[in-house]
């Protein structure tokens, strides 16, 4: 069983078991200090009309084994801070229950656009960010740079400096890439370390050019634009016959140099087969005629074996939690997640690197169980 247990005082016993479980997988250079958190717990919704919220993640009502910590920026979004959960817990079952647990936790502050941050130093940060995409994440297209500062109590200074990071959001109705930046940077990291009442001029100074300095990077000339239009893909399917395979290099493989496609065949009930032929074969597209066709990707999974459309892979990656299918839209080969209950979720270009990281288990025609998801 796991819950989380909201931390709303510096005085409960388990906040310095979540310290522990939080620090424990953040490099060094990065860790929260927490004598910045205590107070901030007792302080921060007083002293601010925004909200933060801090939970220890529990098993069985008593092990801590996370921690989850979010701020709602009012009328703008969640910012979600950190989620870490103990590395033998991270199983399909059990963060499957904890995205369900942080999803209602963020519900229920009456705003459901998320915005978060995955520096670059952090361990497995691919895989956290194709996590954080297979629960509808996006990212932000520029090069995204995470404020960093040292404090010096002992002669009151404080120093700064930028790490490459990643950004993501979830349900943006409309990205201000600028807005964006300025709520992160000057809303919640100056906010806190301002608890050290130090000389902030300069610190506000540097913020304010790493802003511009992210925005230069921006690889779409708007700073701001409708989310919806980052879309890959659209409600209009091309046909087949308009896909244009990849170019076979010097020409060796003059078969998967045409457009490979293949279908269901439940002629044979006892028996159904998937039939494999090329457009340009008659015969084998009149069989075919009343079927569902499957078109080839070109491309392999792990184990070399070819994917089509409909084709469902199953993660060889162990913070991956769901299985992807295949789909051909718009003219090309797309993953989509199956999450819970079989809701399809983000959707996103299949390449060769990520086809590179499943295997095929099968295809939805074939077998519709696969797509009833987990």
């Amino acid at each position: 069983m796991i819950t989380l247990k909201q931390i709303i005082t510096s005085y409960d016993e388990d906040l310095f078991r979540g310290i522990d479980s939080l620090n424990k997988y953040i490099p060094h250079n990065l860790c929260i200090d927490s004598r910045e958190l205590v107070h901030w717990i007792d302080n921060y919704n007083i002293k601010f009309n925004d909200q933060m919220y801090c939970f220890v993640i529990k098993k069985n009502y008593e092990e801590v084994i996370g921690w989850l910590q979010f701020t709602h920026f009012k009328d703008k979004f969640v910012f979600l801070d950190y989620l870490i959960v103990d590395q033998e817990y991270r199983t399909k079952e059990i963060m499957t229950q904890i995205y369900k647990l942080v999803n209602q936790k963020i519900d229920e502050t009456g705003c459901n656009s998320i915005v978060l941050e995955c520096g670059n130093e952090m361990p497995q940060h691919d895989a956290i960010v194709r996590l954080y995409e297979m629960f509808g994440f996006k990212k932000f297209d520029f090069e995204y740079k995470e404020p960093k500062v040292d404090i010096y109590l002992d002669n009151q200074l404080m120093s700064w400096g930028e790490l490459p990071s990643t950004l993501m959001y979830r349900n943006l109705i409309v990205v201000d890439s600028e807005d964006v930046l300025k709520t992160i940077y000057f809303d919640h990291y100056m906010r806190w370390y301002s608890l050290y009442q130090l000389d902030m001029s300069k610190y506000d100074d540097f913020l304010a050019d790493l802003i511009n300095k992210v925005l230069k990077s921006c690889n779409n000339c708007s700073t701001k634009r409708d989310a919806r239009n980052n879309c890959i893909h659209s409600d209009i399917c091309e046909k087949y016959s308009a896909w244009q395979p990849p170019k076979i290099q010097n020409n060796t493989n003059v078969f998967n140099s045409k457009i490979k496609i293949r279908f269901w065949n439940t002629d044979y009930i006892s028996n159904p087969i998937m039939e494999v032929g090329i457009l340009e074969d008659l015969k084998f597209i009149e069989r075919g005629i009343g079927k569902e066709k499957m078109l080839f990707s070109h491309l392999y999974d792990a184990h070399k074996k070819e994917i089509y459309d409909g084709d469902i892979l199953q993660s060889t990656i162990d913070l991956e939690l769901f299985n992807w299918l295949v789909s051909f839209e718009a003219g090309g080969f797309i993953l989509q997640n199956i999450g819970i209950d079989g809701f399809l979720m983000q959707k996103f270009p299949l390449t060769a690197s990520n086809c590179s990281g499943g295997i095929v288990i099968g295809n939805k025609f074939a077998n519709k169980e696969l797509l009833k998801g987990i």
